[in-house]
């Protein structure tokens, strides 16, 4: 059982000296750097060992810090006998568990920010509800993936129960009569402070039991507010605003009722940026009714000189605002490009991935068209030629070095070998005189199109922090400070609050189409208690494996199937109360110097609901539907289906030192753009085969064997004899 001794991993004074070996200097305070670097409990068997820091000082001042000595965890070990006769998994669900309540002080998620005291007493000296506003949203959102927020969950079209109860579909009729179906608009209304009801509404859902639109009009406070687990840039900086109590009424335009931000320059459009030309002037949405009167912001029109931080500051720029890039900003749209037969075969054929590359480039006038390529010349083509063959081989290279090949591996192989044949034959033949006219595909979302918000503004007025799905910055600032372990198995990639832009903002190839700032406002701890009662719509559970060599050494876990100890049933990402609610960010918290780390490795398996599971769950007053609820009142055969849910996050920690017990991102499968389609990918790790097998929602009732554990089925390997009685509900019960 876990030691009610536990033990600090910092000797000494530990609120004295909590930020002592981490010099963050000017940063301002980040829960991607505070999870794991945060001293906390850890058994009182774990061994330490003494490392001196190699951190460089940010803040010349602290440079006495560098080279000093702290203790870390090193080793923590479970017995074979504790192994076998599942004490050790008691031991390490029981942990996890008083994690999630937040049990002892050690315990509790705030004490994740401990490490951040110095950066919040720079950038948060009064602790004011701005800046806890600004700490629940990173609280919120970070290590999700990276998807929509509509497509992810596979709604489908609005649906309502025949004469006999069963479930058909429905005009697709959304905002009160209209023909417009995207159910984002429906998603991030469950996060508003007032929840509108009305009459025939079909993206509404009347409850869980009864998942049609309610036959009412009325407005009520939202005490059941709901986020996604998975967001993409637009979704990000759209929460933002919302959070900070804005309605989605007020980020709509005459002709699209609220949409939300986009990440384009259309956003300055919306009624929220758009000042009164008089007192009396109110917004409303012809077509559906929806109304905004509230106060106005103002867009800023996108100057170089605004790119530079203190001079947005100083036109408004702060917590809220957004941030837009559109690489097609200010074109005609009536443009043609001529491309050679090289460049098309490179960059086409669909038109938009064509556009999106050559409005990063704003190409020069040619005749009655323009080029591809700024000063395009044969000698121009051949050297991007050659480097994309210095590439290929490169990515060659490196995966035919790489040990213990796997049949996805070899493909690569082949296919990179085709591609570098391919490559090598178009040298020479390429003719730069013949070229194809293609015209401008109109006003797209290109690639490069972006937009992200505010999150601080430092005290000084010189610098911001930012809330972004963009990892470039992000990492960029964690690794001044060696802080960057959460996200380093995903390759640096993930959501987390990490950016920092000292003097100017991105300036992506001209691409920069503004800034939002919002209405003059202040955020009160009403905005903070309401983002605590937001839940998360998503699903997990818990599985322990033994952690083997390829794993410790930071590789992908080559992992066996006889290596997979425990898998827990399924449940939900909260509970019955109002703020028990389990973000991602929380269950890695759990993981945190989680016992054994040295042998047993857990990981917590994501899921997002799919569907009719789907509309239940983002009900209003859907918090106490179970799994079990669901499944006894809408699926007949007794189990979720494979449609139900879908895999989404992986979460592990580490084991050996100096990182060993520190928490990390292992995979997420993010979405994204393939011409006219959208793909999903596990990016960059996949999940281990072996945990896969498990949990995969492939579950096919009444297939022997069966692909998957049902949500209602665990996994105890055949040499561990476990009373599952003795687990945490949570984990023991499902649901």
């Amino acid at each position: 059982m876990a030691d009610e001794g536990q033990k600090p991993t910092v000797a000494g004074d530990v609120w004295a000296s909590i930020s002592e070996f981490y010099p963050y200097g000017d940063h301002p305070p980040r829960l991607a750097a505070g999870i794991n670097d945060t001293p906390t409990n850890v058994r009182s068997v774990a061994q330490f060992a003494k490392i001196k820091n190699t951190h460089t000082p940010l803040n010349k001042k602290k440079a006495d810090a560098e080279g000093k000595e702290y203790e870390v965890p090193q080793r923590d070990v479970f017995d074979k006998a504790a192994i076998a006769d599942g004490s050790a998994i008691v031991e390490i669900t029981e942990w996890i568990e008083k994690r999630l309540k937040g049990e002892t002080l050690f315990d509790m998620f705030d004490s994740a920010w401990l490490s951040q005291l110095g950066p919040l007493a720079k950038w948060s000296p009064t602790m004011s509800a701005e800046d806890q506003w600004a700490m629940k949203l990173a609280e919120l959102f970070m290590g999700v993936t990276y998807a929509g927020i509509g497509p992810v969950h596979g709604f489908g079209g609005p649906q309502k129960r025949g004469p006999t109860g069963e479930l058909g579909p429905t005009p697709a009729k959304a905002f009160r009569g209209s023909e417009y179906t995207l159910w984002e608009p429906f998603v991030f209304s469950r996060f508003e402070k007032q929840r509108n009801l009305y009459e025939g509404e079909a993206y509404d859902i009347a409850s869980w039991q009864e998942p049609v639109p309610p036959g009412v009009t009325k407005t009520e406070p939202n005490n059941d507010p709901a986020i996604p687990i998975s967001v993409a840039c637009q979704h990000m900086s759209t929460y933002a605003v919302l959070s900070r109590g804005f309605p989605l009424a007020s980020m709509g335009n005459w002709t699209t009722p609220c949409t939300a931000l986009m990440a384009s320059d259309s956003c300055k459009d919306l009624v929220l940026f758009k000042p009164k030309k008089s007192e009396s002037e109110k917004y409303v949405h012809k077509g559906t009714g929806i109304s905004w009167d509230g106060a106005r912001g103002k867009y800023l029109t996108p100057t170089q000189d605004l790119l530079k931080v203190e001079k947005a500051i100083a036109e408004g720029m702060g917590p809220g605002s957004i941030v837009t890039y559109d690489p097609d900003h200010g074109a005609t749209l009536k443009e043609t490009v001529w491309m050679t037969p090289y460049e098309l075969k490179k960059h086409g054929p669909d038109p938009v991935k064509i556009f999106g590359a050559f409005y990063k480039s704003r190409s020069t006038v040619e005749g009655t068209g323009v080029t591809f390529s700024k000063d395009w010349t044969v000698a121009n083509r051949k050297s991007e030629l050659l480097s994309d063959i210095a590439d290929k081989q490169a990515a060659l290279a490196l995966a035919e070095s790489k040990p213990n090949k796997l049949p996805k591996d070899d493909k690569q192989i082949e296919q990179l070998k085709m591609d570098i044949a391919a490559l090598e034959a178009q040298k020479g033949t390429d003719d730069i005189s013949k070229r194809t006219a293609v015209p401008s595909p109109g006003g797209k979302q290109y690639d490069g199109s972006h937009i992200y918000a505010v999150l601080r503004v430092s005290p000084d007025k010189t610098s911001v922090q930012l809330m972004d799905v963009n990892s470039k910055g992000n990492l960029g600032a964690l690794k001044e400070t060696n802080s960057e372990t959460i996200i380093a198995r995903q390759g640096g990639e993930g959501i987390i609050d990490g950016g920092v832009e000292w003097k100017s903002l991105y300036n992506d190839s001209n691409g920069f189409a503004g800034i939002g700032v919002l209405p003059e406002h202040t955020v009160t701890m009403a905005e903070v208690a309401h983002m605590k009662r937001a839940r998360p719509v998503g699903l997990a559970r818990l599985v322990l494996t033994n952690r083997v060599p390829g794993e410790q050494k930071g590789g992908p876990a080559q992992l066996q199937a006889s290596d997979v100890l425990y898998v827990s049933k399924m449940f939900r990402m909260y509970g019955d109360g109002p703020e028990e609610n389990h973000y991602v960010s929380h269950l890695l918290w759990s993981l945190r110097n989680s016992p054994g780390f040295t042998n047993v490795q857990p990981w917590f398996c994501v899921f997002v609901p799919l569907g009719l599971l789907a509309k239940c769950m983002w009900a209003h007053g859907a918090r106490s539907m179970t799994l079990g609820d669901f499944v006894a009142r809408h699926r007949p055969g007794g189990s979720l289906l494979k449609g139900d849910y879908d895999f989404n996050i992986v979460l592990t920690n580490e084991g050996l030192a100096p990182r060993a017990g520190l928490v990390a991102l292992h995979a997420r499968a993010r979405t994204r753009p393939e011409g006219q389609k959208t793909v999903r990918e596990w990016k960059p790790l996949e999940p281990p085969g072996p945990i896969m097998s498990k949990v995969n929602p492939a579950w096919v009732e009444n297939q022997k064997p069966p692909q998957s554990l049902a949500w209602n089925q665990s996994y105890v390997s055949p040499d561990i004899k476990l009373d599952e009685t003795k687990l945490p509900k949570r984990f023991s019960g499902g649901g």
